[in-house]
C-alpha cells in the first residue's frame, strides 16, 4: 500500500488516532452524528466539538466498534452532552419504556395540572433557568404523554404533547385543547418517556 493510498484512507474514515488523554468529537449540531475524533481542537465550519475521555472513543479508534453507531446526545440526567452509543434493535414490553406519572409527586422537574375544565404542563423553575442557558446546544424537545386506563399503558384513551420552548416561553401550557378532559381522573394514568428525573400531576379543584 502506498503513501498516498495510506493518506486517502485515514481521509475517508475521518478518525485521527493517538495516545492522549483526551479527544476531540466533531458532530453535526442537529443530528449528532459525528464527523471525526481528532486529537486536537480546531474550527470547522457547520460542526460543533466535544471534549471526552479517551477511553471513551478507543473502541472506535481501534476498529473494534463502528462510528456511525454512535452519537453525541443531551442528557436529562446528568445536564451534560456526551457521547452514546446507538441502542441495539430489541423487543422490549411497552412498560419497560414508558413512566407511570405519580400523584403529588415531591418538588417534580415537570407537572401536570388536571381540572375538571383545563389541563396545564409547567416545568420547574430551576430547569426553566437552565435550558435557558443551554438553548445554543440544545434543540427544540417535543415530550408526547399518552392518558390510558388506570395503570396500563397498553389501552390508550388520549395523547398530548408539548415542546421545550412552550414550556420556556410560557409559565403553565394550556393542553386541554388537545385532548377530551376525563370525567374521572381517578380511572385513567398518565405515562411519558422519561426525560426527567421526578414527574407528578395534582388535581385542581376548579
Amino acid at each position: 500500500m502506498t503513501t498516498d493510498t495510506l493518506s486517502a484512507l485515514f481521509k475517508t474514515l475521518s478518525i485521527d488516532s493517538a495516545s492522549n488523554d483526551t479527544k476531540f468529537v466533531y458532530y453535526h449540531k442537529a443530528t449528532g452524528e459525528i464527523q471525526r475524533i481528532s486529537n486536537i481542537s480546531f474550527l470547522e465550519e457547520g460542526y460543533e466539538c466535544l471534549e471526552v475521555l479517551s477511553d471513551k472513543v478507543a473502541d472506535i479508534l481501534l476498529g473494534k466498534k463502528d462510528l456511525s453507531n454512535y452519537r453525541i446526545m443531551f442528557n436529562f440526567k446528568t445536564r451534560e452532552l456526551e457521547l452514546q452509543e446507538n441502542s441495539p434493535i430489541k423487543i422490549v414490553n411497552i412498560t419497560d419504556k414508558l413512566h407511570n406519572v405519580p400523584l403529588n409527586s415531591r418538588e417534580p422537574d415537570l407537572i401536570i395540572k388536571c381540572g375538571t375544565e383545563k389541563w396545564t404542563v409547567c416545568l420547574s423553575p430551576r430547569h426553566q433557568d437552565y435550558f435557558r442557558s443551554m438553548t445554543s446546544v440544545v434543540d427544540n424537545l417535543r415530550f408526547n404523554f399518552s392518558i390510558t386506563k388506570k395503570n396500563d399503558p397498553n389501552i390508550l384513551i388520549d395523547m398530548f404533547k408539548i415542546e421545550l420552548y412552550e414550556l420556556l416561553s410560557i409559565p403553565e401550557v394550556d393542553i386541554s385543547g388537545q385532548i377530551n378532559i376525563p370525567k374521572n381522573i381517578d380511572n385513567v394514568s398518565i405515562y411519558t418517556f422519561k426525560y426527567f428525573n421526578n414527574y407528578g400531576y395534582e388535581i385542581i379543584n376548579e
